[in-house]
């Protein structure tokens, strides 16, 4: 009971009454019903999410943890939610999470880039990140083996998808000024894309990675060749001044076209990242292939005008070519020379007709033409230009030497060059004129003018020259009457015997040819009678039956 205060009356103090109830009370079913509800909406985002991946770049620029978005085809499949330098500090690692449905395309050969604008010669991509910020681009893998770490690579690539047509790599001994994007033509048309570049384990070599559309990836057989139709092709050789221009496109970024050598055989298409050599012009790519063989020459002249990659010819057909010049000095003779290296396709010289001997069977071709007066030359190749190439010919008045070889190589003996005989003739000539005895031969000739001009100035010989020049004015003035007096009557003479001939001719003409005629019948009765007398021999005696 409780205690009445002292201003309330006793009786009316109320009584509380304490009574216990059974089960639970509704208020826990509110944490229960919470509790139920985040469970399952644990569940049903760990049901619904997607893989955890992880990207390295080299470098993430513009990259922000909870804002850049990982898209496919421009959609969104997932966030970056991570940023992190790596522990060497080499690298920058991207975590990420995509959508559940982005598993099937995390194969192992799936590519990641980071998209940015990229302005190239190549044309603009990117534009789009420049309001909206840089992305993760994805290009699917849905075949290969799932993972989840990759390598991102450093540039968006061209060939991105399920795109129909075949890779394929190209060799070359330097990337000149190709560049990625650049076309792949085939009779001018865009058939494919250079996609990237790489240096070669040796580093000696280029290799250029290229992509062709379907269904023009059929066109690359075995036989097919790849050259670079990039920029201005000019060419200075011995030959002249070649100038080859392609398309503006082709000037400016770059190309490569392929064709087969004329009278390729079909063949089956060659398979994906099949290797093939690029050729610097179409020239070199559909040339004969023949088997080189390198020969030494050695030049005791000077071989200005020659450099490396000019011309070997024989008779004006281009048989190799110059790969090395040097100079050597012989510490015995006390002189230069200078040693050519070229590569000869001996290939293209042929011994035809019966071989006599089996020792000429057992000597290469070289060996013995050389035996026959080989010889190799120094010509002026273009006065344009002032190149030089070398010469091989046959020159069978050549001094005859022995067949030697210089560190396994076969030398070709050489003649001098035209220049250098005639300046030698020239030198002859000149030595020969040097030893006359110049100064005695003056004082002959000077002492005969000498005599001449006493003999001129003696008293009889002038006496002589004026007599002479006497009797020649006197033969003037005779001639001189001769045309006033005798020349008038003498051409009226002519004249009248000339109407005196013609006279004669009209009166005279008419009487002849009668004479002619009858001349001519006497003749042929003449001839009657001898016929007649030949088969009848006895009529001169009996007369004519």
């Amino acid at each position: 009971m409780s205690t009445p205060t002292p201003h309330e009356p006793e009786d009316l103090v109320a009584e509380a009454e304490v009574s216990q109830r059974s089960g639970i009370s509704i208020v826990w079913l509110v944490p229960l019903v919470a509790l139920a509800i985040g469970g399952w909406l644990a569940y049903k985002a760990f049901s619904e999410r997607g893989p955890t991946i992880t990207i390295d770049f080299k470098d993430a620029a513009g990259v922000i943890a909870d804002k850049t978005l990982v898209r496919y085809r421009d959609v969104q499949i997932g966030k970056v939610t991570a940023v992190r330098v790596s522990e060497d500090l080499d690298e920058v690692t991207l975590t990420a999470e995509l959508d559940k449905k982005a598993t099937r395309i995390l194969g192992k050969n799936a590519r990641f880039w980071i998209a940015q604008p990229e302005l190239s010669i190549t044309g603009v991509r990117g534009l789009q990140t420049l309001l909206s910020g840089v992305y993760i681009g994805v290009d699917p893998d849905t075949e290969g083996e799932t993972q989840r770490k990759f390598i991102g690579l450093e540039k968006q690539p061209f060939i991105i998808g399920d795109r129909e047509g075949r890779y394929f790599v190209l060799t070359s001994p330097n990337r000149g000024s190709l560049n990625r994007g650049a076309p792949v033509l085939f009779y001018g048309f865009p058939v494919g894309q250079i996609t990237d570049f790489d240096l070669i384990e040796d580093h000696t070599e280029v290799d250029v990675r290229i992509f062709i559309d379907g269904p023009h990836d059929k066109r690359i057989t075995e036989h097919t060749r790849f050259w670079d139709v990039s920029g201005i092709d000019v060419e200075l050789s011995a030959d002249g001044i070649n100038v080859k221009t392609k398309s503006m496109a082709a000037i400016l970024i770059g190309g490569i076209t392929f064709g087969d050598p004329p009278g390729s055989k079909a063949a089956e298409p060659a398979a994906e990242r099949t290797r093939f050599k690029l050729y610097p012009s179409q020239h070199e790519a559909f040339k004969p292939k023949y088997t080189r063989r390198r020969y030494l020459v050695h030049f005791h002249e000077s071989v200005r005008g020659l450099n490396v990659g000019a011309p070997v010819e024989f008779r004006g057909a281009k048989m190799g070519e110059v790969v090395d010049i040097r100079a050597q000095f012989h510490t015995k003779e006390l002189a230069f020379r200078i040693p050519v290296y070229v590569d000869i396709e001996p290939e293209r010289f042929e011994i035809f007709g019966k071989i006599a001997t089996d020792k000429i069977k057992r000597v290469s071709n070289f060996q013995t033409l050389i035996g026959r007066g080989l010889r190799a030359q120094l010509r002026t190749g273009s006065l344009l230009t002032g190149q030089k190439l070398i010469e091989i010919d046959m020159h069978p008045e050549a001094e005859a030497v022995e067949v030697t070889y210089e560190d396994g190589l076969l030398v070709i003996p050489t003649v001098p060059t035209v220049l250098d005989t005639v300046t030698e003739k020239v030198t002859d000539i000149l030595a020969k004129i040097d030893r006359l005895p110049i100064e005695a031969i003056g004082e002959d000739l000077r002492g005969t003018l000498s005599r001449v001009r006493h003999l001129v100035e003696e008293a009889e010989i002038q006496a002589a020259i004026d007599a002479l020049s006497s009797t020649l004015s006197e033969a003037k003035v005779l001639v001189g009457r001769l045309n006033d007096d005798v020349v008038p009557p003498l051409t009226t003479t002519l004249q009248q015997t000339s109407r005196f001939s013609n006279d004669l001719n009209t009166e005279l003409t008419p009487q002849l040819s009668d004479v002619l005629r009858e001349l001519q019948g006497a003749a042929r009765a003449i001839r009657i009678l001898s016929d007649y007398l030949e088969q009848h021999p006895d009529a001169l005696i009996k007369g004519k039956k």
